[in-house]
């Protein structure tokens, strides 16, 4: 009987009785919500003893008072639809003299928080090199932030774009390894999260196995040879080791110069000595492979 009596105050206002008043400012805080966000509604107006109706989609008026907040889920409720939807808000006011025109119109725009995806390019990579990962939001998500998951530790990026160097993955593994990622994000500056992406592996293959030239391969006890270890080019900051005769020298050049006398240990020439070498880089202690052996031919001077 009440919304009855409600409906007929209202007309009877509008259509005979009351004069008409200005029409109030509407506003809506954010336009952009999912269900456990609060949206804030101010119909305002320059009478302090008015009582304001609201409708949604232009429905049935429902009386709140002038600034009020709903949920989203009541939202959604008032309108019967569910998410992703669109609602039309609209906002009058009566005082005793009268009722006011209609407000100005204001949509917001209800959504759920949808799965995003992620990539990662590429995906099989050395400790040294880089891999990016790009979260990405649906299209609606302009105001995301995202978030990546690497080895269990959440980093944050307002691009959606993370570039990561495969020691940064590693943390307390050693290549070969499979790192997992993933991501998910929030919107409106808000902590209501997103479901996680889909998981990704990043494979972190050992380093690379380097090539060893060694000139001249025959040479006498008081000659010497040029041992020449290349790491891939992409390797600058490599820190090269030699083996010879089962001990280890570094060399930051990654070349070493060595005496046949040095070579031979407690040999006697004639002899045949197996070289090779590895690195490291960044100095770290995370080895390559062992590049293919070597031999130099030491002859009688």
């Amino acid at each position: 009987m009440a919304g009855h009596l409600l409906i007929l105050f209202i007309s009877v206002h509008f259509v005979v009785k009351g004069q008409v008043l200005l029409a109030p400012t509407l506003t809506v805080e954010p336009k952009l919500i999912i269900d456990s966000d609060l949206v804030h509604l101010k119909c305002q107006t320059i009478f302090k003893d008015s009582q304001c109706y609201f409708t949604f989609d232009y429905s049935e008026y429902k009386t709140f008072p002038c600034q009020h907040t709903l949920s989203g889920q009541k939202l959604r409720s008032l309108v019967n639809k569910r998410s992703p939807a669109d609602v039309t808000v609209t906002c009058l006011y009566v005082t005793k003299s009268g009722s006011s025109r209609q407000s100005n119109k204001i949509m917001v725009h209800m959504r759920d928080l949808a799965r995003p995806s992620l990539s990662v390019e590429p995906s099989v990579i050395t400790e040294i090199d880089s891999v990016t990962l790009h979260c990405q939001p649906p299209d609606f998500t302009s105001q995301s932030l995202c978030y990546f998951i690497l080895n269990g530790v959440v980093q944050s990026s307002s691009t959606c774009v993370q570039t990561v160097r495969g020691s940064d993955l590693l943390k307390d593994q050693s290549p070969p390894a499979q790192v997992k990622v993933q991501c998910f994000y929030t919107i409106n500056g808000k902590w209501t999260n997103s479901p996680h992406s889909n998981g990704q592996t990043v494979t972190i293959q050992n380093l690379a196995r380097p090539s060893l030239s060694v000139e001249p391969s025959v040479i006498t006890e008081t000659d010497s040879v040029t041992l020449h270890c290349q790491p891939p080019d992409f390797t600058s900051d490599s820190l090269c080791y030699f083996i010879l005769n089962g001990v280890v020298q570094s060399s930051s050049t990654c070349v070493q110069t060595v005496r046949g006398s040095d070579l031979l240990k407690d040999q006697s020439p004639p002899a045949q000595v197996k070289v090779q070498c590895f690195y490291t880089i960044n100095g770290k202690w995370t080895n390559s492979s062992e590049s293919s052996e070597q031999t130099v031919t030491i002859q009688r001077g």
